[in-house]
C-alpha cells in the first residue's frame, strides 16, 4: 500500500525533489531492489519470472549499476490488519469467479456466455500468487549469475532503506513510497526493463523543501496512513502536515484533534509509536560485514554453460542475444 496520497502531496509541496531522468544518470552506483514487487509484476499475464529478471539485470548492468536483491522475511505483527485485508480481497475475487462460473452453467445465451467469460478472465488476471517454487527459481538465476541477494529479517523495504541510509547502496528500486519513510535517500520508481526512463525521489530535497526533520517526516507519513496504521478519518494530507509543523509530539496532536470532536482510536498513539520505531530503527546487525555485500564475481570455468542451459530452458533468447546480455552483465567487473 505504501503511504496514502504521498505522491500527490510531494508533487504539490516539493516537486523539485522528484526528477524524471534516465537510468544511465546513476551509472557506477549500487542499487538494492525490493524483489517482491517485481515477482508479482513479472508473473502478471503469464509467468515470465526468469526472462524478465534476466532482462532487468541486463538493463542495470548495461548502465554499469550493480544490484542486490532483497527478499521479504516475516512481516511485523503490526502489519497484520493490512495482510488480512489483502487476503480478504483475494478471497472475494475467488468467490466472484465461482459465482460467475455458476452463472455460466445456468445460461444458454451465447452473448451472455461471452460476457461472463470476459469477466472471469479479467478477475483471474488480477489473482497473482507467487509460490515457493517461483522464489526458488529466481534465486537459482541469481546464484548462477553471481548476483547477490538477501532474505531480510522482517520486511524487505526496511532492510533496503537501511542499506541506503548506511551507504551500502546508493539508491533503491521499488514502487512503494514508504521506502522514503524508512530512510531511503534516493528512490527510483517507474523502472522498466525495456527502456532507461525512471523517476527519482530525493529524500534530502524533500526534507529541505518541507522544512522538517527526518523524524517529523516519518511522523507525517504515518499520519497520512501506512501499512501499520490507518489514517484518522477527516485528517488528510493538508491537516496532517499542519499538525506536524505546529505540535511537538503525537500526544499533543491527538489531544488537539479530540478537542475538535474528531474520533481517534484508543490505541492510536500506541500504534503510532510502534510504527515510528519500525520505520526509524531497523537493525541489520545480522548481516555482520557489509563491506563487499554488493558486488558481482567473475564467472568461473564452466559456469557459462550452466547459465546458458538454465536461460535457454526458461526463455526464447537466441545464442547471440544470450551472449550479448552476458557481455553486458560482466563487462565492467
Amino acid at each position: 500500500m505504501g503511504i496514502k496520497n504521498l505522491t500527490s502531496f510531494l508533487l504539490e509541496h516539493c516537486p523539485d525533489a522528484i526528477k524524471q531522468t534516465q537510468l544511465f544518470e546513476l551509472r557506477g552506483k549500487k542499487a538494492a531492489i525490493d524483489v517482491s514487487i517485481f515477482l508479482y509484476r513479472f508473473k502478471y499475464k503469464g509467468n515470465k519470472l526468469i526472462p524478465k529478471f534476466f532482462e532487468q539485470i541486463n538493463r542495470l548492468r548495461m548502465n554499469d549499476i550493480t544490484p542486490i536483491y532483497i527478499f521479504d522475511g516475516v512481516p511485523d505483527q503490526l502489519k497484520q490488519d493490512t495482510i488480512n485485508t489483502r487476503k480478504n480481497k483475494l478471497i472475494d475475487k475467488h468467490n466472484k469467479i465461482q459465482e460467475l462460473k455458476t452463472e455460466l452453467q445456468n445460461t444458454n445465451d451465447v452473448s451472455k456466455v461471452s460476457e461472463i467469460n470476459n469477466k472471469i478472465n479479467t478477475i483471474d488476471n488480477k489473482i497473482i500468487s507467487v509460490t515457493k517454487e517461483d522464489i526458488y527459481l529466481v534465486k537459482c538465476l541469481f546464484d548462477l549469475l553471481n548476483i547477490k541477494y538477501i532474505q531480510a529479517q522482517g520486511e524487505a523495504d526496511l532492510l533496503c532503506s537501511k542499506l541506503c541510509s548506511t551507504n551500502v547502496v546508493d539508491f533503491i528500486i521499488s514502487e512503494d513510497m514508504d521506502l522514503l519513510t524508512s530512510g531511503t535517500k534516493l528512490l527510483v520508481r517507474d523502472f522498466n526493463i525495456y527502456n532507461n526512463k525512471i523517476t527519482v525521489y530525493n529524500l534530502s530535497k524533500i526534507l529541505t523543501q518541507l522544512n522538517i526533520t527526518y523524524e517529523k517526516w516519518v511522523e507525517l507519513c504515518i499520519m497520512l496512513g501506512c501499512d501499520y496504521l490507518k489514517r484518522i478519518n477527516g485528517v488528510g494530507p493538508k491537516k496532517s502536515f499542519k499538525y506536524i509543523k505546529e505540535h511537538n509530539d503525537i500526544i499533543n496532536i491527538i489531544n488537539d484533534l479530540k478537542s475538535k470532536n474528531i474520533v481517534v482510536s484508543e490505541n492510536y498513539i500506541e500504534l503510532f509509536v510502534k510504527s515510528k520505531k519500525l520505520f526509524m530503527n531497523y537493525n541489520m546487525d545480522y548481516l555482520k560485514n557489509t563491506d563487499n555485500l554488493v558486488k558481482i564475481e567473475k564467472l568461473y570455468d564452466n559456469q557459462l554453460d550452466n547459465i546458458k542451459q538454465f536461460i535457454f530452458k526458461y526463455t526464447k533468447l537466441t545464442e547471440k542475444q544470450f551472449l550479448n546480455r552476458i557481455k553486458n552483465i560482466y563487462n565492467n567487473i
